[in-house]
């Protein structure tokens, strides 16, 4: 693998956990540990992070090193009301570029949401959700709103474990039903679907 594919590999590992709350906020992300779980060099590491902390997703601490930042409700909402224009401008597209591959692959992401759903495995959830949406902004065929929708990723909410049982159960529902209203190219039904789920 080229250095540059090395450093984009640690770039997109780190921030999917990032955003799915594997990486709690405050915690130091040290390039020796991630080089090694991600089998790359320091400098692959080095890049990720500075890419990471340009995009928002990790702060530079006093003393050096890049840190999870704590939420701040103004900025999360900001970036979440960006992130659902940004998915509803691409269902537009998506209803009508949406290819059969991308159908088949958020077929098996919301059977994976279910399976986990069922065995209350609620990190994994969060990851195979966010890979959920990062498809339907890929069916768009529109590179210029995947990027802005990478700018507009925010960590997903952490929630007491009590609560992700039924959470991720009523996740899978309403993610099968946007999956069914891009299967039917409804893009009315669709882009109702995309943002009721992000005023709950």
């Amino acid at each position: 693998m080229a250095r540059e594919n090395k450093s984009n590999f640690a770039y997109e590992e780190i921030r999917k956990k990032i955003l799915a709350r594997m990486i709690e906020p405050g915690e130091r992300l040290v390039e020796r540990a991630w080089a090694e779980k991600l089998s790359v060099n320091r400098a692959d590491i080095r890049q990720a992070l500075s890419r990471l902390v340009g995009e928002g997703l990790l702060v530079h601490g006093k003393k050096g090193g890049a840190f999870v930042p704590f939420p701040d409700p103004e900025r999360e909402e900001e970036f979440l009301r960006a992130r659902m224009a940004v998915e509803v401008g691409a269902a537009l597209l998506a209803v009508k570029y949406a290819t059969e591959k991308e159908i088949q692959e958020l077929e098996k992401v919301v059977e994976l949401m279910g399976d986990l759903a069922e065995y209350k495995l609620h990190t994994n959830f969060n990851e195979v959700d966010i890979h959920f949406h990062e498809v339907m902004v890929k069916a768009a065929h529109s590179p210029q709103l995947l990027d802005m929708y990478h700018r507009a990723n925010f960590p997903l909410t952490s929630n007491k474990p009590a609560q992700y049982a039924e959470m991720m159960k009523q996740d899978t529902k309403k993610h099968d039903k946007i999956l069914q209203a891009l299967k039917k190219r409804n893009f009315p039904l669709l882009s109702k679907l995309l943002a009721e789920a992000y005023e709950d």
